[in-house]
């Protein structure tokens, strides 16, 4: 009677110790499969009031890309990399490097969209990191005459999972 017992206790511990197993294994393939399609997607719209440019993320979080909106002179525009920089949501300053959009350049577009990467002091190009209301201050030249665009940009990022939100619209 005593073995029998004994026995008993050694079967009910093996099952609550499988139980918790199967258990565990149930929550971690539920886990696994809602987050199996997390998509990171970024986002970034105009904050400030001014509107005088169309100015989004771009290239994976590597640059800007800017359009301006009512261009003085179309095709005669030209962002002055060294008098513009842009600010961090932290407040840190970076400088600019411009570059033509290579898409616009093709197709001979009137008025070329910009690519301005953040740079740092040695010149090298950081990547927009941080979350967060992005200052732009942009000298423009067009023929000879100066003219200043001050732009605030928010960034951010939404994880899209189409388990959980459904497909897109």
């Amino acid at each position: 009677m005593a073995a029998e017992s004994s026995e008993r206790r050694i079967y009910a511990t093996w099952f609550h110790f499988l139980c918790g197993w199967v258990e565990f294994s149930i929550i971690m393939i539920w886990v696994a499969f809602v987050t199996s399609g997390c998509l990171p997607l970024e986002q970034s719209k105009l904050a400030g009031s001014q509107h005088e440019a169309d100015i989004s993320i771009y290239d994976n979080r590597r640059c800007f890309i800017v359009q301006l909106i009512k261009p003085r002179k179309p095709g005669e525009n030209k962002i002055i990399g060294h008098e513009s920089y842009i600010t961090s949501p932290s407040g840190n300053k970076f400088g600019i490097d411009v570059e033509p959009l290579a898409i616009d350049v093709r197709k001979l577009e009137k008025e070329i969209r910009q690519k301005i990467y953040p740079t740092d002091t040695t010149g090298s190009r950081v990547r927009i990191r941080k979350n967060g209301v992005w200052s732009v201050y942009l000298v423009i030249d067009t023929a000879g005459e100066r003219w200043v665009i001050e732009e605030q940009v928010k960034v951010s990022t939404f994880y899209y999972n189409p388990i959980i939100h459904g497909p897109p619209n």
